[in-house]
């Protein structure tokens, strides 16, 4: 499943990335340049020029498998209440080679949510309140680059671009108030992981997610989510207070 456009959101970058993009003949392809502003604000530009239903981000250090595209829309395809699925992914260094264990592995209970078969067969829905259920985690599995989103059910948002990191969580369990999220449990995509990754410096990131937790709250449209986040605000403040510590 081609992707039936293409947006290269150029940062502001310093390199070569115009010319590179030129050297593609493919109609599909929209080269835009834009001053730097950071990732938040390359994915609304992006969000504001894509007019297909089905909308995927992919970052410029990472890569998808050749049916990310094809399995992820399927899912979409046959479950109409969907407003996003995810897929699993693998982690590995540029610089080493390494390769770590997927992230599913990581997430044993992922499976035992309380979920169905999706109608296609593959992957899985969850059958509960998805912000209640996912807001559990300490993080969200539902990396950026490996969802695919209903466009026509959240035309309307745009990421947090206050925030420096965790805007993909916040802008998540934003979009999990929307409709049923699903997921499939193959490896689709590969994560690179270097030593020039915003995410490279974790030791205070918990400051970072308890902001994107606190940017949720006028968001929440119901009292079993309000209790639900502020039950998880409680425990990010005490992560918070160990990693100042």
């Amino acid at each position: 499943h081609p992707p039936d456009e293409i947006f290269i959101i150029d940062d502001g970058s310093t390199d070569h990335t115009k010319y590179v993009v030129s050297a593609y003949r493919d109609s599909r392809i929209r080269y835009v340049r834009t001053p730097h502003r950071g990732i938040s604000a390359a994915r609304n530009t992006g969000l504001s020029l894509a007019s297909g239903e089905y909308l995927a981000f992919l970052d410029s250090d990472d890569l998808w498998r050749t049916t990310m595209l094809e399995r992820q829309a399927a899912m979409l395809q046959h479950d109409t209440d969907v407003v996003c699925s995810f897929t699993n992914f693998v982690r590995f260094n540029s610089d080493t080679g390494e390769r770590l264990p997927d992230q599913f592995t990581f997430y044993p209970g992922l499976t035992h949510l309380g979920e169905s078969l999706c109608r296609q067969g593959d992957g899985f829905v969850l059958n509960g309140d998805a912000f209640v259920t996912f807001l559990q985690f300490h993080e969200i599995p539902a990396y950026m680059q490996c969802t695919m989103f209903r466009r026509s059910m959240i035309s309307d948002m745009r990421l947090n671009e206050s925030l420096r990191r965790c805007e993909d969580t916040e802008f998540a369990l934003r979009v999990f108030m929307r409709g049923k999220v699903a997921f499939l449990p193959e490896v689709l995509a590969d994560i690179r992981r270097h030593s020039s990754n915003i995410t490279k410096d974790i030791s205070l990131i918990e400051l970072d997610r308890l902001q994107a937790l606190l940017s949720v709250r006028d968001a929440v449209d119901s009292a079993h989510r309000r209790d639900a986040l502020n039950d998880r605000t409680v425990k990010s403040h005490i992560d918070c207070a160990n990693a100042l510590i």
